[in-house]
């Protein structure tokens, strides 16, 4: 369940290699940023050492956890769906061979039920979800990644920047990573204004000042970049929905509802940091649940309902 499919030209030796290029990419570019800010603006530039040491404080603070959750992002491995979801050969024969909906339906049904499956979501033929290329039936807001192979639990999209796809298991380390990257790219901007301007002004430059300039229009460019990502997901996790779903909306037994998953902000965020507020800030897992089912606005209110409703008693005469 958990290996890769070739489909095409996303399995070939060769795809999979140039997949390393945006990574090798960044992760050269942000090493030379750090050599131009660290050596040349820091250590040459800066004359004050209680302003050297402060601001390389800071400075590495912000590129290890940057670092940190974009490593964390990138090697973790996003368990696969269980096997009982995997559908039986002689199962997978008779959805072949059924050209009816309604039959297809049905066989779908029955093998559900006889696994137990717990399901909220539906097709857009208002049917039981499953993949026609791994052949399994699809828990709630598991989705296909064509580039990946295979299926992933709550898949958000495939990120290129770490040659992952985001799914359940590392979503809260890529909402980091793009924090931290944001956090990062601001920072430099910031503490780099002065010296670019002061190599601007120059009109004989040194090479470190022309680093120092190249340098500074780079993290510019990944400043802006970065914005729209980072605002992107953090409109996401605080509605609960991935970019997936943002895309397309759930749909459920009643229908599309882009807010099936929403349970309020604060527990929206829980959902993927946690209750222990002390972890929301680390690179390591705290999310809740377990990637196949998952709570939903319909959930809560049939418990909210069931609470309420009034209990009979039998009173002796």
């Amino acid at each position: 369940m958990g290996e890769e499919r070739t489909n095409g030209i996303w399995g070939t030796p060769l795809f999979r290699v140039l997949r390393w290029v945006p990574v090798i990419f960044m992760v050269v570019t942000m090493l030379w940023g750090y050599y131009v800010f660290v050596v040349q603006i820091c250590l040459f530039e800066m004359d004050s050492l209680w302003g050297k040491s402060f601001t390389l404080v800071i400075y590495h603070l912000s590129f290890i956890f940057f670092f940190w959750a974009h490593f964390k992002t990138m090697i973790t491995y996003c368990k696969p769906v269980p096997p009982e979801f995997k559908i039986p050969q002689d199962i997978v024969h008779k959805i072949k061979t059924t050209e009816s909906d309604e039959e297809i339906s049905e066989i779908l049904q029955k093998f559900t039920h006889s696994r137990k499956l717990t399901l909220e979501m539906r097709s857009i033929k208002n049917q039981i979800r499953y993949c026609e290329i791994c052949w399994i039936i699809k828990p709630d807001r598991c989705h296909h990644c064509n580039i990946c192979g295979r299926c992933f639990l709550k898949k958000d999209h495939h990120c290129p920047w770490v040659n992952n796809c985001i799914a359940f298991d590392n979503y809260k380390f890529f909402v980091l990573f793009v924090n931290y990257a944001f956090t990062y790219c601001f920072l430099v901007t910031c503490l780099a204004l002065p010296y670019f301007i002061q190599a601007w002004n120059e009109e004989i430059r040194t090479l470190g000042q022309h680093q120092i300039m190249s340098g500074f229009f780079v993290v510019v460019i990944w400043l802006i970049l970065v914005t729209p990502l980072y605002a992107t997901h953090l409109y996401l996790v605080r509605m609960n929905r991935s970019t997936v779903e943002f895309s397309y909306p759930p749909i459920f037994t009643t229908g599309p509802d882009k807010k099936g998953f929403s349970l309020g902000i604060f527990d929206n965020i829980a959902e993927v940091f946690g209750r222990d507020k002390r972890k929301w800030a680390f690179p390591i897992f705290s999310s809740l649940g377990d990637g196949i089912t998952f709570p939903t606005r319909y959930s809560r209110l049939r418990s909210t309902n069931e609470e309420c409703s009034p209990i009979s008693a039998n009173v002796d005469p």
